[in-house]
Formats: C-alpha cells, sequence, structure tokens
C-alpha cells in the first residue's frame, strides 16, 4: 500500500510516500519512477539486514532497525526483536518503506503531516524525527532489562534457583545485546551523514547524542547481565560442588566399613575367625574405629563444617 503522507508544491516541493508491505511489482515500479538502485530497493525486503547508510546515485539509503514492542518474550534476535524502516531520500522526495504496520509511525505521520506547510527543510525534519522515534522505542525494554537484572540478582543465591533462571538470565543478555547492535549501528549511520543544514545542526547533535547515550546505557547492562549470568553459573557450580564434597565425605567414611563388613560376611569354611565369641563385637569396634579416626581427620583436615 503506498499512502501520500504530505505532499506541497511551489519553489521549495516536497513530497513524502510511505509504503507498508510491498510487493516485489510495486518496489520495482518506485525503483523505475524515481530512480533508485535496484540493489538499495532489494535491501527493503530482506529481513537480515542491520542498519546502515548508502548514497547512490544522488539518493541516499537509510535503513533503520526499531525495536517491535509486540515481539514475544522469547524473541533475542535481531529479526526477532526489531521491524525494518526503508528512507530513500531524493530531491525533495521522501519515500519510507516498511513490510509491516509500524505503531509509533502512524501518529508521527499525523504530527508532521499537520507541520511540515509551513518547514522550510522537511526532508531532513522529516528523516530526523524518524530517527529520533527509532532511538526512543529502545529505552522502554532497555529499562525494563536493568529492572530484570536488579530481581535476577536477589534470586541467583537462592539454593531453590534452578536451569530456568539461569535460561532467563542468557535470553535477557541476548535481548540487550541486539539493543546495543542497533544502537552501534545507528551511531555510525549519524557518524557517517551530515548535519543537513545549519538549523538543523542542534536537533542533529542532539541525536547524535542520544544515539551514543544508548549505546553506553547498552553496552552497561549487557555487561551487567554477563557478570551477572557468570556468577549464577558460578553459584550453580559452587552447589554442586558442595554436594560432591559431602558424597566424597560418605564415600571416605563407608568404603573402608564396607571392605570390613565384606571380610567378614565370606562364607568359606575354614576362616579365623569363625565360632570366635569376641569375633562380632571386636568387628563392630573395628568399624567404629575406623569410622572414627576418618571423622577426626576429617575435621582436622575442614572437609567437614
Amino acid at each position: 500500500m503506498i499512502e501520500v503522507v504530505f505532499e506541497r508544491g511551489g519553489d521549495a516541493p516536497f513530497r513524502w510516500l510511505d509504503v507498508t508491505a510491498p510487493d516485489p511489482r510495486e518496489l520495482e515500479g518506485l525503483a523505475r519512477e524515481h530512480g533508485f538502485h535496484p540493489l538499495s530497493v532489494a535491501d527493503c525486503l530482506e529481513p537480515g539486514h542491520l542498519p546502515k547508510l548508502e548514497k547512490i546515485e544522488g539518493t541516499t539509503f537509510v535503513l533503520l532497525r526499531a525495536f517491535d514492542e509486540s515481539a514475544p518474550e522469547s524473541a533475542d534476535t535481531a529479526q526477532a526483536l526489531t521491524r525494518k524502516i526503508a528512507l530513500f531520500q531524493k530531491d525533495g522526495l521522501l519515500v519510507t518503506i516498511h513490510r509491516v504496520q509500524l505503531p509509533w509511525l502512524e501518529p508521527l505521520k499525523a504530527r508532521l503531516a499537520a507541520s511540515l506547510a509551513d518547514e522550510p527543510s522537511p526532508l531532513s525534519t522529516v528523516a530526523l524525527e524518524i530517527l529520533a522515534a527509532v532511538l526512543d522505542g529502545y529505552w522502554r525494554p532497555l529499562e525494563a532489562a536493568e529492572l530484570a537484572i536488579s530481581s535476577f540478582e536477589e534470586l541467583i543465591f537462592d539454593e531453590r534457583a534452578d536451569v530456568e533462571l539461569t535460561r532467563r538470565i542468557y535470553k535477557l543478555k541476548r535481548r540487550v545485546t541486539v539493543i546495543r547492535w542497533m544502537a552501534r549501528h545507528t551511531l555510525e549511520i549519524l557518524k557517517k551523514a551530515p548535519p543537513p543544514s545549519p538549523e538543523k545542526a542542534p536537533f542533529y547533535t542532539d541525536m547524535r547524542e542520544q544515539a551514543e547515550a544508548l549505546y553506553f546505557a547498552a553496552d552497561e547492562t549487557a555487561d551487567d547481565a554477563t557478570t551477572l549470568l557468570n556468577t549464577q553459573l558460578g553459584v550453580s557450580a559452587q552447589q554442586t560442588n558442595e554436594v560432591l564434597r559431602v558424597l566424597t565425605v560418605f564415600s571416605v567414611f563407608f568404603l573402608p566399613l564396607t571392605l570390613v563388613a565384606g571380610i567378614y560376611g565370606m562364607n568359606f569354611e575354614h576362616m579365623p575367625e569363625l565360632k570366635w565369641r569376641a569375633g562380632y563385637p571386636i568387628a563392630i569396634g573395628t568399624m567404629l574405629l575406623i569410622g572414627g579416626g576418618i571423622l577426626v581427620y576429617a575435621k582436622s583436615r575442614r572437609w567437614l563444617r
């Protein structure tokens, strides 16, 4: 579906087309009509591309990825967590292309369409507003990840913590890593592109600062998630070692006693201890003596607390 969001003529003409869920024929028609490079148009349909900026034959092509609020909690890849939006800018023309409806874009289109009539540079205004909306969309999931890390910190030392907690921490780490990737690539776009005009330079600088703040916040949160995951794995390993230590101590106690019981449990006809009245109490006493000696030795070595 192709929608004309805004159009004006005069000395500074500007036209904004918004294309939703296009098929290859529609994209080919747009490419022929406006002179877009076929490779850039093909990138609109590829799901795996990360944010980037290209300038080809007088056309500026910008590919952004916005956070998808409807993504399931289990999503932890760029394709599952984000949705692409492509921008083609050329000679007073802006074409935005996205494969699905973007909830954050609709109110933005309505607000900008009502204010662009007197805007001296509407193309750069719309592009920067879309970029700002994309960056703003990542703050909410990032703040949610920080709160989740705080809650997980209280659970990792709980003896009831299990594999499910480790899995949740790992999923959280991957989600934050995706946000960090998107912030870094978006920041690279801003570093490559010069300010569109002197009057937009402060807004452009603010966008760079927001992208840098998002990247550093995501990087710090990713480090916190990694530290938390390593701590959880360390606690799990310590708990496993504690169980093995207890089992080892029990083995040290019972193996010698099993040996004594095995010797006196043999059913040979000729044994020195057969028909010996003191044999049974001496065997039991020997076992107790061995057990007591092992107990004293284990405590001296601090195997038992």
